[in-house]
């Protein structure tokens, strides 16, 4: 068959015929076709018309391979044909020797085919192939757990962080069924959950339950379901993303915690973000500002507020943000919805998140309209003993003056008598001064080093022979003169009324701090009766001195009894006694 008939029989793909030179010297129409170029221009050209470089060195030593064969075989390769639009053409050219009537090597034909498709399919299918290496791969790295089960519910694939999760291994798990980690009632949840996903419900089920490790550890998971593609509309099986939850039910069990910790307190207790908006208030929150949750939540804390209250609380956050400080306390006023305004003490804490970035506020307000009528009505009381105060020391003094300066002037025996009456009277004012004074409130306790105190105490008074024992230490929030006052009148009620050796300040059970002698002790009959005014067994005393000792304690709001010491003397006990322990 001469070359023309050679070609002709390869009509349905592009046909060249080119000599030992590389040109052209015949092609059919369909290569025509393929490269957009007419016959007289590629006829006498080389294959440089068409093919880059490195596709002639491919095609010439195909051929010269073809040549030594002695005229036997074919050989295929893959080139790209550049066409008159300068588009890329990949094809295959399929070669073979073109021999004359003697049998002769007169050049090389080729079958061309355009294999645009089958590259794409092959691309296609490449890129399928990596597509699913990469999810493999992903599936084997993230940082959850991921199975496959079959239409049967037999595992057919576990990853490796899974695998870790429980402590098998691979060889393990496959082919058996979820039975092998959960019990029946978590069965029955994946057997709900599939059911839901059938009948189109949803596309992803949420089921949260527990896994038995290998090592007897309980895991809390949640586990997220969805189908498998369906082969022919059937059920074709399940895959489920595994996520360890231990450490979030921890902290949702901790939440649950705090949460009724807050609700038992009685407090009112609100959240707010960094916009000022409520997420957070607790009944007692709702019940001081006279709203329900659904109108507070997402509302900016202006709801609840007048002006000056929602000012003075952007100082105070400002104030914290600036400063090392993470809390502070001040008073401020809550309105309700008809206008009534409720003085509160707010306790406010910066909320921050793990790096310290700063994520709202949380408070705590306790409704302190009582304590404030409190207040006001000792600070009247305290007014009302300054004023008895100032009318003992003007209208009794003046009158006792005048006394003493005439008593200078008389000379007559019984002037001794009436100088010692008028002493004894000047005694008793300065101590009535002195129970009014002392049963004045106190507003603003400081940390008193309570061992310094009593040994100054004890140096003010003329003890004699008496010793002192102090068997206390630390610190207490008090007025430092009035408990040296306090003080000072027990150590003089051992020394003038229970002919006592030894004084001991100590402490017991139940008790902050007590008073004890080893004297003649006060007969449980007289005990109640001992701290009245003018109450005294002394025919020098004023009676005054245990009524001054009870005022100091209830003006710093603690409790005093008398009871018997260890050595049968009187023991004066005091509690509710605040300890700090702040530096004194």
């Amino acid at each position: 068959m001469n070359g023309r008939g050679q070609v002709v029989a390869a009509m349905r793909n592009g046909a060249v015929v080119f000599d030992s030179e590389g040109r052209y010297t015949d092609v059919n129409e369909s290569f025509l076709n393929l490269t957009g170029y007419d016959r007289e221009r590629v006829i006498g050209a080389t294959l440089g018309l068409l093919h880059d470089r490195v596709d002639i060195g491919r095609i010439t030593r195909a051929t010269d391979r073809l040549q030594r064969s002695g005229g036997g075989g074919h050989e295929v390769v893959t080139a790209v044909v550049e066409t008159a639009a300068d588009e890329r053409v990949p094809v295959e050219i399929d070669l073979s020797p073109l021999t004359g009537d003697d049998g002769s090597i007169r050049g090389t034909i080729g079958v061309v085919r355009d294999i645009s498709d089958r590259d794409v399919r092959e691309h296609r299918l490449n890129s399928y192939e990596h597509e699913l290496e990469r999810y493999e791969r992903l599936v084997e790295v993230m940082g959850d757990g991921v199975y496959a089960l079959d239409a049967d519910g037999r595992y057919t694939m576990v990853n490796e962080y899974l695998l870790d999760m429980v402590g098998e291994d691979r060889k393990t798990v496959l082919g058996e069924t979820p039975s092998l980690f959960h019990d029946d009632v978590d069965i029955d949840a994946f057997e709900s959950a599939i059911e839901s996903l059938l009948n189109g419900t949803s596309s992803i089920e949420t089921v949260e339950t527990t896994i038995e490790t290998d090592g007897d550890e309980t895991i809390a998971v949640a586990v997220n379901l969805t189908l498998l593609p369906r082969d022919d509309g059937e059920f074709n099986g399940t895959v489920g993303v595994v996520r360890d939850i231990t450490e979030q039910k921890r902290r949702e069990r901790e939440l649950e915690r705090y949460q009724r910790l807050i609700e038992a307190t009685g407090d009112a207790v609100y959240a707010l973000n960094t916009e000022g908006e409520f997420t957070f208030s607790n009944g007692a929150h709702q019940a001081i500002v006279d709203r329900d949750e659904a109108e507070l939540l997402g509302e900016h804390a202006a709801i609840s507020l007048p002006d000056e209250a929602v000012e003075d609380g952007r100082g105070l956050i400002s104030e914290l943000l600036a400063s090392d400080r993470r809390c502070s306390t001040y008073e401020m006023n809550v309105l309700r919805p008809d206008g009534e305004l409720i003085r509160t003490e707010n306790h406010v804490a910066l909320l921050t998140d793990e790096a310290g970035e700063f994520r709202g506020t949380v408070g705590v307000l306790r409704d302190i309209t009582e304590r404030k009528q409190r207040e006001r009505e000792l600070r009247r009381q305290n007014e009302r003993l300054e004023q008895f105060a100032s009318v003992v020391s003007h209208d009794l003094r003046n009158p006792l003056n005048v006394a003493q300066g005439y008593l200078t002037e008389i000379d007559d025996p019984a002037a001794g008598a009436v100088d010692q009456s008028l002493d004894r009277m000047e005694t008793i004012i300065e101590e009535v001064l002195e129970l009014a004074r002392q049963g004045q409130t106190i507003d603003d306790p400081e940390p008193v080093p309570i061992e310094e105190t009593v040994r100054a105490a004890w140096g003010n008074v003329e003890t004699g022979a008496l010793t002192l024992v102090v068997e206390v230490t630390g610190c207490v929030l008090a007025d430092r003169n009035r408990l040296v006052t306090l003080f000072e009148n027990l150590f003089r009620n051992s020394v003038e009324h229970a002919a006592a050796e030894e004084v001991v300040v100590g402490t017991d059970a139940g008790v902050d701090f007590s008073v004890a002698d080893d004297g003649t002790g006060i007969p449980d009959g007289d005990r109640e009766a001992v701290f009245e005014m003018g109450r005294t067994t002394s025919q020098t005393g004023t009676g005054f001195g245990l009524a001054i000792v009870a005022e100091i304690a209830a003006a710093h709001g603690w409790n005093v009894a008398v009871t018997e010491g260890r050595d049968g003397g009187a023991r004066f006990e005091f509690s509710g006694v605040e300890q700090t322990v702040d530096e004194c």
